[in-house]
């Protein structure tokens, strides 16, 4: 047991769901949030993380706006949860515009028709450098994550042959 503390406390160890979720569930209770992704926590101890999380947000959001969302959500997390919040990225989406709404939403349903996507984040459309970037998270449970990638990025070229697009296979050590 002892041994298997210390390679914990080097190499890393996934934190309890039970307070992912609470944290997760805690920033999207802000309706500016319109998703939570790559929440990660680093254990210092019993009750003691820090960590870091993405959060998307309209692109209409402007930077003041967006220092004391994260403010608000960094002083609310130390409170409820003891957790100190030490990076928060942002990830912006427009999805009120009609034409960049339309290729979210095909290419969301594209993604998810397998069952091994966990989430699709980080989505953002560049109308005039014709390019589109996201992030995938794959089940740890799939044997080909390249593969599966590669897949959905031949099936997103179909669908807009005009666009570069990049897909990020990104790991979600808050997913279990």
């Amino acid at each position: 047991m002892l041994i298997k503390e210390s390679v914990d406390s080097v190499i890393g160890k996934r934190v309890d769901r039970e307070i992912v979720d609470k944290i997760k569930a805690e920033i999207m209770k802000d309706k500016r949030v319109l998703g939570v992704y790559d929440l990660v926590l680093t254990d210092y101890g019993p009750e003691r993380y820090m960590g870091s999380v993405h959060i998307e947000l309209d692109n209409s959001m402007s930077v003041p706006e967006i220092d004391q969302l994260s403010r608000q959500i960094t002083s609310t997390i130390i409170k409820k949860y003891g957790v100190i919040l030490h990076t928060i990225g942002i990830y912006s989406i427009d999805k009120k515009d009609p034409e960049t709404r339309a290729i979210y939403d095909d290419i969301h349903e594209l993604v998810f028709r397998n069952p091994n996507v966990l989430e699709m984040h980080g989505f953002s459309v560049d109308k005039k450098a014709k390019t589109i970037v996201f992030d995938i998270v794959i089940d740890f449970e799939e044997p080909d994550h390249e593969g599966l990638r590669a897949e959905i990025l031949k099936e997103s070229r179909k669908l807009y042959p005009d666009y570069n697009i990049s897909i990020i296979l990104d790991t979600d050590t808050s997913v279990s």
